[in-house]
């Protein structure tokens, strides 16, 4: 933890400079600027390395008090520095009934998960928050122009389709299955 009693006298002789009715402190709004110095060695610190060394009787304790079901979850969790993108920890755990379906054999980083409608999840929260709800009432092509004037049947006709159905896979539009991030099938 930062030392707090570093920032208090530089903020206690800012508010004195200033008048109470144009400086009030809040916690609500942190100080501008880095968090850390720029030569924070995250790996070395003592509580990352306490939380790394926890981690795996956290996971164990879970699965023990049946909070995740351990032969139904699979996962795998890599904390990195955002500053050197290196790797600081990594953790993977794979449910018996799901290593038959790991194409290189083991789940780490390479491995591609099929996450549904999670990230959507988050773009949806997002345009909830940012736009408000009236722009899933829009049509697709107020914000991409360049889709109008589809005007062949067999196409998609994106002046009728809205962000919010587009949103909720109501739009009509339909997967490619020439797409190679279907499975193949076998034919015999």
């Amino acid at each position: 933890m930062l030392h707090r009693a570093g920032l208090v006298l530089p903020l206690l002789a800012l508010a004195k400079a200033h008048s109470q009715s144009s400086f009030l402190p809040t916690n609500d709004c942190p100080i501008l600027g880095p968090s850390f110095p720029s030569d924070f060695d995250i790996p070395q610190s003592k509580y990352i390395k306490e939380a790394i060394e926890a981690f795996p009787s956290l996971v164990d304790r879970l699965f023990e008090e049946e909070v995740l079901p351990k032969n139904a979850t699979s996962f795998h969790i890599d904390v990195f520095s955002t500053r050197t993108n290196a790797s600081i920890y990594e953790y993977s755990h794979t449910a018996d009934i799901h290593k038959s379906a790991l194409t290189s054999g083991v789940l780490d980083d390479g491995t591609i998960f099929r996450i549904g409608s999670v990230s959507k999840l988050f773009t949806v929260y997002t345009l909830l928050n940012v736009a408000g709800i009236e722009i899933f009432q829009h049509p697709v092509t107020q914000y991409l122009p360049e889709l109008k004037g589809n005007t062949n049947r067999s196409k998609i006709i994106w002046e009728e389709i809205t962000v919010g159905a587009l949103a909720s896979q109501q739009g009509g539009v339909g997967g490619f299955r020439k797409s190679s991030d279907y499975p193949s099938e076998n034919v015999d």
